[in-house]
């Protein structure tokens, strides 16, 4: 008996560990998953010669919403997809249909953007790990907070950015966002944590976009609240 009551002190004890374990390693994954869609945005603009869009914002459930897009010819004849814009840049290729129009599974009808991929952390099953963990995102450009983000890179695979309030004001607001964006300059991070009682709660994991490298994906620091 007495060895049975010890197995299970133990197992109790472990138990948030493993729990707040697997929490980290699923960060760690968002995480790793965001930069890989920046790296292929670069890569795919300068491979296929057209500008691509990734907008990131909270989304319907709060806890994080990015999505890729390449800009595309609406006069593409008829084929399994649009041929790509050569002619507009990020700035000048029209966007609408990726903040106004977009939904899982559909396609835009003027063919002006063709959806790529996208992560979506707003998990709506009850219980789900995303509930459990209380997993957030957080963008910051040049060190100050933002609600959602646009990224576009051009064909040369220079990054361009815009902010704002939703992914339609980090596109077209014409003062701070991607229609009036000079080439990205500064530095912006995307973080992934976990909260507790609506606090930031263990290592997280941070994405940051430099203007002269590529993505790369780094521990969340004590420069976010509640981070260790």
């Amino acid at each position: 008996m007495i060895i049975v009551v010890l197995i299970g002190l133990l197992a109790t004890l472990a138990v948030p560990t493993m729990v707040g374990a697997r929490q980290e390693r699923m960060l760690f994954d968002y995480a790793r998953k965001i930069t890989s869609v920046l790296h292929r945005a670069q890569a795919r603009a300068m491979g296929r010669g057209s500008p691509h869009l990734v907008t990131v914002e909270p989304g319907a459930g709060g806890r994080g919403v990015i999505l890729l897009f390449e800009g595309t010819d609406p006069l593409s004849v008829a084929g399994p997809a649009p041929d790509p814009d050569t002619t507009n840049g990020c700035k000048t290729h029209d966007w609408s249909w990726t903040y106004s129009g977009f939904a899982p599974g559909t396609t835009d009808p003027t063919k002006r953007n063709e959806p790529i991929e996208g992560i979506n952390l707003n998990q709506t099953v009850a219980g789900g790990v995303n509930i459990a963990a209380d997993v957030t995102t957080l963008v910051r450009v040049g060190g100050v907070a933002q609600t959602a983000l646009a990224i576009c890179y051009s064909r040369s695979g220079t990054p361009y950015v815009g902010i704002g309030g939703t992914a339609n004001q980090a596109v077209t607001d014409v003062a701070t966002g991607l229609v009036v964006a000079a080439p990205f300059s500064s530095v912006l991070d995307i973080t992934v944590v976990r909260r507790v009682a609506g606090l930031p709660v263990g290592t997280g994991r941070k994405v940051i976009l430099a203007s002269s490298s590529s993505p790369r994906l780094r521990p969340c620091d004590t420069s976010i609240p509640g981070c260790q």
